[in-house]
């Protein structure tokens, strides 16, 4: 019997509990095999991000229990901190099996052991079947070539097995292991189910189309059911969030599941993703009366030429908002997702995306959560690709919560092939820093929702030319407000809006009575989140007996 400890990735939040659900089933595949299985989440443990910095410290911890392997599920933004944590169990246990997965370690296999030897090996893809195959022959003879999926060295020599098939029933994987999570389910709000996996669109920026094979697989409604009345049962949460690449991206399956839901007579919330031209009125009715609240919809621009580069179908700006409308007047919040930095976009492109972001937060009497992202080039994606000789790292990161230290940077700068998506596709027009400022504007204006909706409504161009003027401040300001913790930042853009913008117009009283009135409601949410996020991390510690 192995002894096999996960590491989820940091998500380089100091508030949001998460359960990371794709290591939890493999948590699952592992145990029902016969093995241990514990879940290591640094999430849950550290209490202040500057500790991430020193991400070696937290090796210990990793390796408590002692494992015979540490499997490390990656993402993008948090690469360089999970290949430091592999490097820094190696060199405690150079014994233990340092094994990595997930969608960036895919995309990067043999880059990735080329430049790193702590790293074992790479299973890439699909894990559930490859890493029943692994344990095995980890017990018995470990001749890695008969392990699919896994990417590891013959000596000096990297192989690259064939894959395994894609599991074709999602309903036969087991469910994943929840008593595992070093989260409580009152902390995170709700528990995510697997729906589905895959997306039947093929985003120039995406790697969804190639870590699922281009293949889009849900399961069965019967199932979903199942697990949500059984899993209900044992943690009560308020909310069950479905976690697929694209929920709606078969409409016939989500029918399916309303009419499944209703027939079942089981009432829950839920959120899902979808795509905003599935968002039909019957549709979102549908979801609506199953019991959906919550929608992720990737919008990402509003110019034909940035809807060319990504592969898709330009979709008309009045079609977008009467089907966002469409989920709002059926009762249905949405997370509406844009992208900019795309190679060749301009500041009037960026114009067009940002009115189309504003007017889609404001649809109707609901306020929608909007999103603004930077394009990540991700490694292996056709936008990577075809623009490998205009990459350029400028030491910011990816996201504005990313954390960088300078190892990191060293890192990434040494080994640009290992860390694409923290490269940015170089443009004359448009800097790193002022997209950057600009995501953080539009992320933190938000939390004066009131405020930036009167504004909005009555100045409309003049209010969005002021945005883009503060995004400049801000991209030759010498503060880093980038590693600003979200207090600090709300009272940044607090100060935006009084003293750039209000003194600007004409019969400010009013905003400005409205805006103080919001800033003291988010100080004080900002502080009962920190003590609820602190008490989540205590439960985890608890829970791992490091209290």
């Amino acid at each position: 019997m192995a002894t096999i400890n996960f590491c989820p990735p940091l998500i380089y939040d100091e508030i949001r509990p998460n359960i990371s659900l794709g290591v939890l089933s493999l948590a699952a595949v592992a145990r029902n095999c016969g093995h241990q299985a514990h879940i290591r989440d640094i999430n849950a443990i550290c209490a202040d991000p500057g500790q991430l910095r020193e991400i070696e410290n937290f090796a210990g911890y990793l390796l408590s229990d002692h494992p015979d392997i540490i499997g490390f599920s990656t993402v993008c933004n948090s690469y360089p901190a999970a290949i430091r944590m592999a490097i820094a169990c190696k060199r405690l246990r150079p014994d233990v099996y340092a094994l990595m997965g997930g969608p960036q370690a895919s995309a990067t296999a043999e880059e990735t052991l080329r430049a790193y030897d702590e790293i074992d090996g790479i299973m890439v893809g699909e894990c559930e079947t490859a890493l029943k195959s692994f344990l095995n022959e980890f017990e018995h003879g470990r001749n890695w070539g008969n392990v699919p999926n896994l990417v590891w060295r013959n000596c000096l020599q990297l192989i690259r097995n064939q894959q395994a098939p894609l599991v074709e029933n999602l309903d036969s994987l087991p469910l994943p292991a929840y008593d595992l999570s070093p989260f409580s389910i009152a902390d995170t709000g709700g528990i995510p189910i697997e729906a589905g996996r895959g997306c039947p669109h093929r985003c120039s920026y995406c790697s969804t189309s190639r870590f699922w094979n281009g293949r889009i697989r849900m399961k069965s409604a019967h199932k979903l059911l199942e697990q949500i009345k059984a899993l209900s049962a044992e943690y009560k949460p308020n909310k069950v969030a479905f976690v697929s690449d694209n929920f709606t991206g078969s409409p016939d399956f989500c029918l399916e599941f309303c009419r499944a839901v209703k027939a079942g007579g089981v009432k829950f919330k839920w959120s899902a993703s979808a795509c905003v031209d599935a968002l039909n009125s019957n549709l979102t009715g549908k979801m609506a009366e199953a019991g959906c609240q919550h929608l992720y919809v990737g919008i990402d621009t509003n110019t034909a030429k940035v809807y060319k580069i990504i592969g898709k179908r330009m979709l008309d700006q009045a079609f977008v908002i009467k089907n966002m409308a469409n989920a709002n007047k059926a009762g249905i919040e949405c997370t509406a997702s844009f992208i900019v930095g795309f190679p060749g976009e301009n500041l009037s492109d960026i114009r067009e995306t940002l009115k189309l972001l504003l007017d889609v937060m404001f649809t109707g009497d609901r306020i929608n959560i909007a999103q603004l992202h930077i394009l990540t080039p991700n490694s292996g994606t056709p936008i990577a690709q075809n623009n490998i000789h205009r990459l350029e790292f400028d030491g910011f990161p990816p996201e504005p919560v990313c954390r960088l230290s300078k190892k990191d940077e060293a890192m990434i700068r040494s080994h640009p092939d290992v860390f694409t998506s923290f490269y940015t596709i170089r443009n004359d027009e448009l800097s790193k820093a002022f997209l950057l400022s600009l995501c953080l504007i539009i992320i933190h204006m938000q939390n004066f929702p009131d405020t930036t909706l009167l504004l909005w409504r009555q100045e409309r161009m003049r209010f969005l030319d002021l945005l883009l003027s503060q995004a400049e401040h801000l991209e030759n300001d010498n503060t880093n407000w980038f590693m600003q913790n979200k207090a600090e930042t709300i009272a940044m853009i607090y100060k935006f809006l009084q003293q750039r913008i209000l003194p600007q117009l004409d019969n400010s009283k009013k905003m400005r009575k409205l805006l103080r009135h919001e800033y003291i409601i988010n100080s004080t949410a900002v502080r009962l989140e920190f003590e609820g996020a602190l008490r989540s991390k205590s439960y985890g510690e608890r829970k791992r007996g490091v209290l």
